[in-house]
C-alpha cells in the first residue's frame, strides 16, 4: 500500500525493488490511492509491474474515507492477502493497517520514508498505535525509523538502493546529452529531480542559480526534472527573474540516468527528507552533491557531497558549487563505490524477499 503514486521516491522505491523479486510462489498487490504524475507514466508502471501477473489497484481516499476503506477491506478479503506492507511519511498509515487487521490479515508491515509530515502533532498521537499493530517495523534510515517508531523504538533499516549498473558514468552518453540540450562545454550543469511541492524547496534554486549567472557571466544551467502541484508556480518564477534561458523544465523523464550525467553539480535543498533515492542515483553518476542540512546524513555515501543549511541564505550555496567546478572527479569509479556501501537494489530487494517469505 502507498498513498500516491508516480515519480515519488516511495514509488521508485517499490518500483524499483519489485523488479528483482524472484516471484516464487508469490503474488504482489500495488494498492494506490492518488496519482500525481501523467497518466502515461503511471500506464507504463502498471503495465510493468503486472506483466509477472501481479496486480495494481487504485482506491481513491480523498475526500471518501468511509469509501475507501470499505473498499480496501474487500480488496483484502477478496485477494486473501496474507502480507499488507504499507509505505508512508508518518503515522497516517494506522488506518491501512486497521483494516488489514480487521480484514484478517496476517502480518503488516510498517515503513517509514521520512522524519517530518504535514501534520507532526497527530503524527506522535498516532505513532503508538502504528508500533503497536505493526508486525515488522521498516525505515529507509535512522532518522527515519525514530520518527516513526520513537528514540528507543526496534526497526530494521532496508535502504533506498538503486541499479548501480545503470548509473555507471559514461562520457560519450554525457557529451550526447548535452549536445541534444544545446549546452556547450563550458555551461556548468546544475540538476535536481524531484516532485514540485513546497518541500522539494526548487525556488530556492532559481535564486541561487539567479546569484551565479549574475556574479559569473551566465554561465550556469539548471535542469529541473519532475512534475507536481507547483511546477507553474515554478515556471512563472524562473520568467518573472529573468531566467528562462538559462532554466530547463525537462517534466518526467525515464532516462533520469543519462541526463545525470550531463549536469556537473546535483543540488537537493529539500526543506526535510528521510533518504531521497536521488541523492544515492547521483552520487553513483559521480556528481558533487549539495543537499540541505535537513536531509539525513546517511545519504552521505561518497566523499562527493556536501551538507548545507537553508536558512543561511543562497550565498554558502553560491560558493560551494562555484568551488565544486574545481574539483576533478573521477566519475566511473562512483558506480562502484556506492555498490560496494550497500546500495544496490539487488541487495535490498533479497531483504524484502526475505521479510514476505518469513
Amino acid at each position: 500500500c502507498n498513498s500516491t503514486f508516480g515519480t515519488d521516491g516511495i514509488s521508485m522505491f517499490v518500483l524499483n525493488n519489485h523488479r528483482y523479486f524472484k516471484h516464487n510462489g508469490v503474488r504482489f498487490h500495488l494498492i494506490y490511492s492518488s496519482i500525481h504524475s501523467p497518466k502515461s507514466v503511471i500506464a507504463e508502471y502498471v503495465r510493468d509491474f503486472e506483466k509477472d501477473g501481479d496486480k495494481v489497484m487504485f482506491i481513491p481516499k480523498r475526500n471518501k474515507l468511509m469509501n475507501y476503506a470499505i473498499k480496501l477491506y474487500r480488496y483484502f478479503k477478496n485477494c486473501n492477502i496474507d502480507v499488507l506492507h504499507v509505505h508512508g511519511s508518518s503515522s497516517a498509515i494506522l488506518l491501512e493497517m486497521i483494516i488489514a487487521k480487521m480484514a484478517g490479515v496476517r502480518k503488516t508491515i510498517a515503513h517509514c520514508h521520512s522524519t517530518q509530515s504535514n501534520h507532526n502533532t497527530m503524527h506522535k498521537i498516532l505513532r503508538f498505535a502504528v508500533n503497536r499493530l505493526a508486525d515488522e517495523r521498516l525505515a529507509c534510515g535512522e532518522l527515519a525509523g525514530m520518527w516513526m517508531y520513537g528514540k528507543h523504538g526496534q526497526f530494521t533499516i532496508i535502504p533506498n538502493c538503486i541499479d548501480t549498473a545503470m548509473y555507471a558514468f559514461n562520457s560519450n552518453v554525457r557529451r550526447k546529452v548535452r549536445q541534444e540540450l544545446g549546452i556547450d562545454y563550458d555551461t556548468l550543469v546544475i540538476g535536481h529531480v524531484g516532485m514540485f511541492t513546497e518541500v522539494k524547496n526548487q525556488k530556492f534554486l532559481l535564486h541561487v542559480l539567479g546569484d551565479l549567472n549574475s556574479k559569473n557571466g551566465h554561465r550556469y544551467k539548471l535542469l529541473l526534472i519532475g512534475h507536481g502541484p507547483l511546477l507553474q508556480e515554478v515556471v512563472n518564477e524562473s520568467e518573472r527573474m529573468g531566467l528562462s534561458n538559462y532554466v530547463e523544465f525537462m517534466g518526467n523523464r525515464d532516462d533520469v540516468n543519462h541526463l545525470m550525467m550531463a549536469m556537473d553539480v546535483f543540488c537537493l535543498p529539500s526543506l526535510y527528507e528521510g533518504f531521497p533515492i536521488v541523492a544515492v542515483e547521483a552520487q553513483a553518476t559521480g556528481l558533487s552533491v549539495i543537499m540541505s542540512s535537513n536531509i539525513s546524513k546517511e545519504s552521505m555515501i561518497t566523499d562527493n557531497v556536501t551538507q548545507l543549511a537553508i536558512d543561511k541564505g543562497t550565498d554558502a550555496w553560491v560558493k560551494t558549487i562555484r568551488d565544486c567546478a574545481d574539483v576533478h572527479v573521477e566519475r566511473t569509479l562512483c558506480a562502484d563505490k556506492v555498490k560496494m556501501a550497500g546500495y544496490d537494489i539487488r541487495f535490498s530487494s533479497a531483504m524484502l524477499e526475505s521479510y514476505y517469505n518469513k
